[in-house]
């Protein structure tokens, strides 16, 4: 997975690094995307005259994850977390002197949430007395669930009495 154009200060520890990820059986897919993030990193710190990780700083590492602004949560929480598992291979292996693993940000479980397909009554009357029919929002809210037990699209809401 090691692509041979690595600049040269940075080899000895990729090198390294990316045969602890295949031997831990990350994914192919993973694996490609840690080379990506690894090469969008070293093009970073190359802009700010950073030419080794041994040169890398807290403030750089920093730097790097505000330049993500913009992308999805879930992605720069990918992004974190494969810098996590980078910077500590390097400290602990003794490429750098510095814990930056330590400099990175906690990156709350942007996990996907899914709308459930049925309620029962005691979960549908919490959502129903927890829409504000004082604002545009709560109002469509409310429409949308009228209008999902008119269609019957959540069988659940014809058993129920609060409608």
């Amino acid at each position: 997975m090691v692509p041979m154009t690595w600049p040269e200060t940075f080899r000895k520890p990729l090198v390294a690094f990316f045969p602890t990820i295949v031997n831990r059986g990350v994914s192919l897919n993973r694996q490609r995307k840690a080379g990506m993030l690894v090469r969008d990193l070293i093009l970073y710190l190359y802009r700010h005259d950073v030419h080794s990780f041994e040169e890398m700083t807290n403030s750089h590492v920093i730097g790097f994850i505000a330049s993500l602004i913009g992308f999805k949560p879930l992605t720069v929480a990918d992004k974190v977390s494969g810098l996590r598992g980078l910077f500590r291979f390097l400290f602990l292996e003794g490429f750098v002197r510095v814990p930056l693993a330590e400099a990175l940000p906690r990156v709350q479980n942007v996990s996907r949430t899914t709308i459930p397909t049925v309620w029962k009554p005691d979960e549908l009357q919490k959502v129903k007395e927890s829409i504000d029919l004082g604002n545009p929002t709560g109002k469509r809210n409310y429409a949308i669930l009228l209008r999902a037990n008119c269609c019957k699209i959540m069988s659940i809401l014809e058993q129920s009495p609060i409608f």
